[in-house]
């Protein structure tokens, strides 16, 4: 199931550009290409913040043509309940799948 490392991936990025900020949302784009099933995606990336400072969490998903698999942005807020939106410097994840190979 690639969706299990790729929500395993987008937690990651998440924790590392969070800076121990509570996140409400993350905003991601993912390839058709990819094979990614949307509400599989979303079921693992719950299943991987529950009990965690992510739980309840929204994970948007925008999914697009081609193979992109990418962090758009964190919607996020500290204890001032100063909100942010971070949508710069987030990385693109994971190698792009190999070319299909045509008979």
């Amino acid at each position: 199931m690639r969706e299990l490392s790729v929500a395993q991936a987008i937690v990651d990025v998440v924790n590392r550009h969070s800076q121990g900020r509570t996140v409400v949302g993350v905003e991601i784009r993912v390839g058709h290409s990819r094979e990614v099933i949307p509400a599989t995606l979303d079921f693992a990336f719950s299943l991987l913040t529950e009990g965690t400072a992510l739980d309840g969490t929204e994970l948007h998903i925008e999914q697009v043509a081609g193979t992109e698999l990418s962090v758009d942005a964190l919607r996020l807020y500290d204890d001032r309940e100063h909100r942010e939106q971070i949508s710069t410097g987030l990385p693109r994840l994971g190698p792009r799948p190999p070319a299909r190979r045509r008979r």
